[in-house]
């Protein structure tokens, strides 16, 4: 009697475990087939876009700071027209917020600068651009992507690609142009100012033949407050401000901190106070066999040194191409099928959307691998640090510059 008992038990809880574990695996992988389908929606949304290439060709003189950047990002770039107007139109037909690429490229050791943009956008970048940089010249431009063919297996050409990631919170911001007191260099001559993205660019002029580096920063307006309801609840723990008064202490002051720590909660607040973008940055260095440097892989591991702070911020690698071991790829297999999805997610600028095609060897990167494309919420400060023009401190010819000034005919001539 006592025997059937127990296995009557047993059999009841094995029944409701199994029923558990069911329930358990339908779940997991219906949100799996619902992240797929909707991101498969976005793309096929994003797809429908039609998008214009812009480079941008650089006055001789720019006397303008990173402020003036800032202010282009604010005016033409933080749009909430164009995205879903309903749940709807989000999830079923896929439609996001307008997505915009800011690239830094090297081609061969010629440094462009560009913007990709939704036609519908292009006016209006155009106008913002010519207000706070006059003398630049904005055209169309054909996509530089298009120069390098598919890879193919043994076609002597090597890659790696990177994606970047902040280390902490979004809330914490990076070392910025104010912080390298860039703000206040109007008027200085041009041997005294200071700009840690020249060393970016420097890089980028040290390539040679049969050389290419592509820095893209995937950018779109970041509507979402949740990241500043985080920065505010890190500047309360900071300041103690979260503490509650007890029976032992009915009443409770701001602890003392320090001068980091305060350094720390200035920057937080003033970044809480600016607008924020939703941003992706991602880089990819194809070379020819015989021209290929690991020396460029770590240059775009390092790149962005400068602007990180051990109190606040810093952005990081964190994906790249590559295989850490040789054991991990037999015969350069998985080599080559990485290769090929790199440059292809480069050239199509797939970023916060990823169109997987459901093969296995797209299951094997994104979840076994760590294949992913990290995003961050940028303030309009920290991207103008990151994305700007250099100025005539950098005497590299390998940015182009228009050595001429267009004006407009005097209006007395004579006809």
């Amino acid at each position: 009697m006592f025997e059937e008992i127990i296995k009557g038990i047993v059999r009841e809880a094995g029944g409701i475990l199994a029923l558990v574990l069911s329930v358990i695996a339908v779940t997991v992988l219906f949100v799996m087939f619902m992240k797929k389908r909707i991101s498969y929606l976005r793309y096929k949304h994003y797809s429908t876009i039609e998008y214009v290439l812009l480079q941008l060709r650089l006055p001789r003189d720019i006397f303008r700071t990173p402020e003036a950047m800032e202010i282009v990002f604010n005016n033409a770039f933080y749009h909430k027209m164009g995205g879903p107007s309903t749940m709807w139109s989000e999830y079923v037909g896929g439609k996001t917020l307008p997505i915009f690429q800011l690239e830094v490229v090297s081609v061969e050791g010629d440094v462009r600068f560009y913007i990709r943009t939704p036609v519908q956008w292009k006016d209006n970048i155009e106008a913002q651009f010519y207000a706070q940089f006059p003398g630049i010249e904005i055209s169309e431009a054909e996509d530089y992507t298009l120069g390098v063919p598919p890879k193919v297996k043994g076609d002597g050409m090597s890659l790696v690609r990177l994606s970047h990631t902040l280390a902490k919170e979004d809330a914490y911001p990076i070392k910025t142009y104010r912080d390298w007191g860039m703000d206040k260099q109007t008027g200085k001559e041009e041997f005294e100012k200071i700009d840690p993205l020249n060393s970016l660019i420097e890089m980028l002029g040290s390539l040679g033949p049969n050389e290419q580096m592509w820095i893209h920063f995937h950018i779109r307006a970041q509507l979402d407050n949740g990241w500043r309801e985080i920065g505010k609840k890190l500047v309360d723990e900071i300041t103690g401000r979260n503490e509650k008064p007890s029976k032992d202490q009915p009443y409770v002051s701001f602890k003392t901190i320090s001068k980091g720590d305060q350094d720390t909660v200035a920057a937080i607040e003033r970044s809480l106070g600016l607008i924020g973008f939703k941003v992706a940055i991602s880089a990819l260095y194809i070379a020819q066999n015989n021209s290929f440097k690991m020396t460029r892989v770590a240059g775009m591991q390092n790149m962005w040194n400068s602007f990180n702070s051990y109190n606040l911020n810093s952005i990081r690698a964190d994906w790249f191409s590559g295989f850490n071991n040789d054991w991990q790829d037999y015969k350069d297999f998985l080599s080559h099928l990485k290769d090929v999805r790199s440059l292809e997610d480069q050239r199509q600028r797939r970023y916060f959307e990823v169109f997987n095609r459901g093969t296995w060897f797209d299951f094997y990167i994104t979840y076994i691998d760590g294949y992913n494309h990290p995003d961050m919420i940028l303030t309009s400060e920290e991207l103008a640090t990151l994305f700007h023009f250099p100025g005539r401190a950098l005497e590299s010819p390998s940015v182009q510059r228009l050595e001429a000034k267009r004006s407009e005919p005097p209006a007395n001539l004579p006809i």
